[in-house]
């Protein structure tokens, strides 16, 4: 068809030797198209002498093409109405064929050349209204494109960031479907204008040379507009990228801030009603199911913990971004930070007042049991009244209760010292307390052979007694058993902790003795200066105890400057281990648009790297700063030294600190390089667009 169309105008091959029997004419606004008859001896055609515009020619824009498509089809319809000149040609010839036999066959192939030559026209004008109409099409879906673009790009910046999930996820919903939308429509417009161009370049290869300009010129407009639209959506693409950006920190902070509210909700009902609860129990057997209760609560509590810090992350990591404001979610976090501490401190708190409970009711029960033997010894005791043999049985029993309540009962106190002393909770303890007291003291008075005896004894003797059986009672039951009890300080910050505690109370304790080990040693003076026979024993058993309360804070001492070093290093690893959680987070997660890490981010990283580094030097000091003076202790045999020692060195052989910081350099060169490509990139695009 293009090639019968080509050879329609291809005038080359038309003979001078023609004739021009008729012309046709027609004009539609701008468009005009004058055609010659031409006639030789054997043939007649169709010569297009002028057409305006060219055929090639269909608009630049929207409007053009809608202006050239409403003339061409008004100059079609005129054409049209000049179909009887062309039939009256045809009849002429015919008339002439009539007149003329032997003419016939000539005249038959004029009037089948001029029939060809005509629809030949025709299907040339209509191919011209096609690409008019696919022009239209085309042009009409890049107005629409254009429109859509320029409306999505007011809403980049005019549509404000949400402050809920809800309307956040919307908001990016919204905002992909835009974009799949657009690109759908910008898809299906370049396609439009691909088989438009690759339609003219068809045409204009078949073409004549003088349309070859009209051809390359009507190429080039679309082929300008087509880059124009691709220039414009990848324009947009850039600010889709930073818009969906924005839009996927907004709903993360979105999600952040709902979460938080979460761990702050739980904070101040479940964990506020739970420390709220101060019951300590009734006994032994209660004291334990409330202990394997808080223990269930507080493993829930790490959870909730472990929660807030991939929180504290996950706002740190959009705080290394750009393109979102986080500051406000971190000051929030910040102060759940500071809460959760604060619960923690009262939940730990609570978790030593139950263990507190727990023992002392195990302790209170046990002594109970024991002061309950004595009491039957009492009662049953089949002696003479006056005898040396009771007032003997009445002394040891004596000591008995003493040495059977003395734990408990200092265990209790303790306990409530630390609590208030209108705290309901404890009045189990109290009334246990209370019990084992009444207790002592009815069996106290059942001894009265004892005290019959002592009256036979000097008062500076009975004072002197008494101050020593105390002491001795409380270095026992109290001071050695507590070194004999606590002789490990475990393996993590917990039990580190509780061992320096009890151990500094321990070490209060002992120094609170110093009175009456003074007081003690005044009164063997004064027997040594009285001429009492037992004078010079007492003093020696003064004295004796003397060095055994001073072996014994030597020890205590020992221990808490061991725990403290141990302490300390156990809140150096964990620090260490926090900080390697958040450097290996970052590494692993932060592996996508490295470029877009603001500069104030990659400076606060390598300042928490170098924090880090620090922590890691410390740590390394103190543990061996720990080993050294774990091995120095030769004068306290009950203290299992193996566990902490083991702890210490396995955590100062761990090789997670030389992996983390493998991986950083690594990240950190590839940041550098990301960063560079950037700026190298940006530069390169405004050169291009100058």
């Amino acid at each position: 068809m293009a090639a019968r169309r080509a050879e329609s105008m291809d005038l080359s091959e038309i003979p001078p030797s023609t004739t021009t029997i008729s012309t046709v004419a027609v004009q539609a606004g701008r468009a005009k198209i004058v055609l010659a008859v031409l006639r030789s001896s054997e043939w007649v055609r169709v010569r297009v002498h002028q057409m305006e515009p060219d055929l090639m020619d269909v608009g630049s824009n929207l409007e053009e093409a809608l202006q050239l498509q409403r003339e061409h089809e008004q100059l079609i319809a005129r054409l049209k109405s000049k179909e009887d000149e062309v039939h009256q040609l045809l009849r002429t010839i015919d008339a002439q064929a009539d007149q003329n036999r032997s003419q016939v066959d000539v005249h038959n192939a004029m009037a089948d050349t001029l029939a060809e030559a005509w629809k030949d026209l025709n299907d040339k004008l209509a191919y011209r209204g096609t690409l008019l109409e696919q022009s239209v099409g085309f042009h009409q879906s890049a107005q629409d494109l254009a429109s859509s673009m320029e409306q999505a790009q007011k809403n980049f910046s005019k549509v404000p960031l949400a402050t809920d999930v809800e309307t956040a996820q919307r908001l990016l919903d919204q905002h992909l479907d835009m974009k799949n939308s657009i690109l759908e429509t910008s898809k299906a417009t370049l396609d439009m204008g691909q088989s438009l161009l690759d339609q003219i370049k068809e045409m204009g290869m078949h073409a004549d040379f003088a349309n070859l300009h009209a051809t390359t010129a009507a190429c080039y407009g679309i082929e300008h507009l087509l880059e124009l639209l691709h220039d414009r959506r990848r324009h947009l693409e850039e600010l889709w990228n930073q818009r969906k950006i924005r839009l996927e920190h907004c709903l993360q902070l979105c999600q952040l801030d709902q979460e938080v509210n979460k761990i702050l909700e739980w904070y101040r009902g479940v964990g506020n009603n739970y420390l709220q609860n101060t019951e300590l129990g009734n006994s032994y057997l209660e004291a334990q199911h409330i202990q394997q209760d808080h223990n269930q609560f507080e493993a829930h509590a790490r959870e909730v913990q472990e929660s807030m810090l991939g929180l504290l992350r996950t706002a740190d990591g959009l705080l290394r971004r750009a393109s979102v404001d986080a500051e406000g979610i971190r000051q929030r976090l910040i102060a759940v930070d500071r809460e959760a501490e604060s619960f923690s401190n009262r939940l730990d708190n609570r978790r030593k007042n139950i263990t507190m409970a727990v023992a002392f009711f195990r302790l209170a029960e046990t002594a109970l049991n024991k002061l309950g033997e004595v009491e039957f010894q009492l009662n049953n005791m089949d002696l003479p009244r006056n005898s040396a043999e009771l007032a003997e049985q009445h002394s040891r029993l004596s000591q008995a209760i003493v040495d059977y309540s003395t734990e408990a009962t200092h265990e209790g106190r303790l306990l409530l010292e630390r609590v208030s002393s209108t705290d309901q909770g404890a009045d189990g303890v109290r009334r246990k307390m209370d019990e084992l007291l009444t207790k002592c003291t009815l069996l106290e008075s059942l001894c009265k052979a004892r005290r019959a005896e002592a009256w036979q004894r000097s008062q500076e003797y009975l004072t002197y007694q008494e101050k020593y059986n105390s002491l001795q009672t409380w270095l026992l039951q109290i001071g050695q058993n507590i070194v004999s009890r606590h002789n490990s300080m475990g393996t993590s910050l917990a039990s580190a902790k509780d061992f320096l505690e009890v151990h500094e109370q321990l070490d209060e304790d002992i120094r609170d003795k110093n009175a009456e080990l003074s007081a003690l040693s005044a009164a063997a003076s004064r027997l040594v200066q009285s001429g009492d026979q037992a004078g010079q024993q007492a003093a020696d058993k003064a004295r004796d105890i003397e060095h055994q309360f001073q072996r014994l804070q030597r020890v205590v001492e020992t221990r808490i400057q061991l725990a403290l070093m141990y302490v300390s290093f156990h809140r150096l690893a964990q620090q260490l281990s926090s900080n390697l959680d958040a450097l290996e987070h970052i590494v692993r997660s932060e592996t996508e648009d490295l470029q877009e890490i603001t500069d104030t981010a990659v400076q606060n990283l390598r300042e928490m790297f170098s924090n880090t580094r620090h922590i890691f030097d410390d740590l390394n000091l103190k543990g061996n700063e720990f080993l050294q003076n774990a091995s120095m202790i030769t004068d306290d045999s009950s203290l299992d030294m193996r566990g902490p020692v083991q702890t210490v060195e396995r955590i100062l052989s761990d090789s997670r600190f030389s992996s983390v910081v493998n991986y950083w350099e690594a990240w950190e060169q590839h940041v550098i390089s990301s960063k560079q490509f950037k700026s190298q990139w940006h530069q390169f695009v405004q050169e291009a667009r100058r």
